[in-house]
């Protein structure tokens, strides 16, 4: 694994630019929100962040990356925008992205 400000490999592209915050503004309520790139050598994929069940660390939430491709493509590096978001049930420390992806510290935003 790898830590978020390092690189790791998507099968297709190249994760970039990861971030984890727990969101505490007023307003709609505290979120766990997990943003993203991935650059992909072709524009025709889309990525997919979603929960995996829980781990054996109760302070790490783990997320599986997924990534479509479209049947029409054009190599043309791209960047992709992944992004997930939840009301926690606690506040969390680390959020990893599997199977191959960074492991992110959380940060809290007021």
């Amino acid at each position: 694994m790898t830590n978020a400000s390092e690189t790791s490999k998507s099968s297709a592209g190249t994760f970039l630019e990861f971030k984890a915050y727990h969101d505490h503004q007023p307003g709609a309520g505290m979120k766990l929100r997990v943003t993203g790139e991935i650059e992909y050598p072709e524009d025709c994929y889309t990525p997919r962040l979603q929960r995996r069940g829980p781990g054996i660390n109760p302070k790490i939430v783990m997320l599986n990356f997924t990534e479509t491709r479209g049947d029409i493509c054009t190599e043309v590096i791209t960047r992709e925008l992944v992004e997930w978001s939840r009301a926690p049930e606690s506040e969390y420390d680390q959020v990893q992205i599997l199977p191959d992806g960074p492991i992110i510290p959380v940060e809290c935003i007021y």
